[in-house]
């Protein structure tokens, strides 16, 4: 199954505190997992565009969700190798 590719948007700050500071935690490329710098909320960044969302769910989420992605095989590789 070939990889639909999807708008990516940035986001600059924190939802919980607005702090713009955060620190990489790990990449899931094109995705990258912030932390905070002042609260430690995690945050994907970038992450699909609102402009995305609506053909994100529909065309791609459900393989995601049951494992069925190149993305769900390596969040799920990684969860068993933390264990």
């Amino acid at each position: 199954m070939m990889a639909t590719q999807f708008a990516l948007e940035a986001v600059p700050t924190c939802a919980l505190c607005g702090e713009p500071s955060s620190r990489l935690l790990f990449e899931i490329p094109p995705y990258g997992y912030r932390a905070c710098t002042t609260c430690g909320l995690l945050r994907l960044s970038p992450r699909v565009a609102a402009s995305d969302l609506e053909r994100f769910y529909g065309e791609s989420y459900r393989d995601v969700y049951d494992g069925n992605s190149v993305l769900a095989r390596l969040v799920m590789g990684r969860k068993r190798h933390a264990a």
